[in-house]
């Protein structure tokens, strides 16, 4: 039982011929697909790069000194406000302290000042609907206490 040769009609011969033909152009575009998909990994890579890059510089921008000011207005209205609305009068720093305190807590900075340029409106926007009731609260025990 020796190993034995198989012949095969032009036909077949033709057939394997196309095969191969195809399978190597298959083979091809397969090389070209990876080419195309490393040159796009690479693209996708300096963009998160970049991304990466211009979101610390964002986060390390603060707001402007007109900015913090305006949020230091806003936070003065708005406790002057609470207090004429809940009968606190006298009361606006200490209202004015739980805003701010809340806003630092929020954003986790030490001051107005701290605040990122790109967060300004949503502390504008927490100013604006701030409502504490327990803060409000004990700010007039504390009052009564004060005074009783």
């Amino acid at each position: 039982m020796g190993a034995e040769i198989i012949k095969l009609t032009p036909e077949q011969d033709r057939q394997l011929d196309k095969r191969d033909a195809a399978m190597r152009e298959m083979g091809e575009t397969i090389r070209q697909q990876n080419a195309m998909l490393a040159e796009i990994r690479a693209a996708i890579m300096m963009q998160s790069q970049e991304i990466a890059r211009l979101n610390r510089a964002l986060s390390s921008m603060r707001v402007s000194r007109g900015q913090e000011s305006a949020i230091n207005a806003a936070i003065r209205a708005r406790a002057a406000d609470l207090a004429a609305q809940n009968g606190l009068s006298g009361a606006e720093k200490a209202i004015a302290a739980e805003i701010r305190k809340s806003i630092r807590e929020a954003t986790g900075c030490r001051a107005m000042g701290d605040v990122e340029a790109a967060a300004f409106d949503r502390v504008m926007d927490m100013i604006e609907g701030w409502m504490q009731r327990g803060a409000l609260r004990r700010i007039r025990q504390t009052r009564g206490a004060e005074n009783g």
